[in-house]
């Protein structure tokens, strides 16, 4: 009888071993199904300042707000003396830049574009801008009226905003 009796009981031991494998079989199945769907989400970013608040993701296309901000970061990088963001900017916008500061060096003058205003239509863009001439101590400040192109590109780190700057030309104001 006793032999009966050992043998029962490893038979339970078995089942409830067997049963206990099951089960950890089963969570570890589940747990390996979690963490691939958390790991294939979106991060959650937080813009740390003042008040803190979740970073909403980019739509591919930029906004009215988001051309607007490159469009006064990329007047900025093409005009301005000492300003170099070439991201923002074509090669051809580039070679233009570094022509006009070397003419502007050799006369020893400083060039700043003051952006006041971005206006969006349909097919172009129009910037009334400010442009600032020194001199060593001498500032001269002319009226700046520009018509501005942009291509799109991909977004990256260095050009958040998915834009390039292609062709700037200078408006002419008739007088009548």
């Amino acid at each position: 009888m006793k032999f009966h009796a050992s043998w029962d009981s490893l038979e339970k031991e078995n089942h409830f071993l067997k049963a206990i494998v099951f089960v950890i079989l089963a969570i570890a199945i589940f747990l390996c199904i979690t963490v691939m769907a958390v790991g294939t989400k979106d991060p959650i970013l937080i813009q740390r300042s003042c008040y803190s608040r979740m970073v909403e993701k980019s739509a591919p296309q930029p906004t009215d707000d988001e051309i607007k901000a490159f469009v006064e970061e990329a007047i900025k990088a093409r005009f301005n003396t000492g300003w170099n963001d070439a991201l923002f900017l074509t090669t051809e916008q580039s070679a233009f830049k570094e022509k006009e500061q070397a003419q502007l060096s050799k006369q020893n003058m400083k060039q700043k574009v003051i952006v006041n205003s971005v206006t969006l239509d349909k097919d172009q863009i129009t910037v009334d801008a400010d442009r600032l001439i020194s001199v060593g101590d001498i500032r001269s400040t002319f009226k700046f009226p520009l018509k501005v192109q942009l291509k799109s590109s991909s977004r990256s780190e260095g050009n958040p905003y998915g834009l390039v700057l292609s062709e700037i030309t200078e408006q002419t104001e008739v007088k009548k």
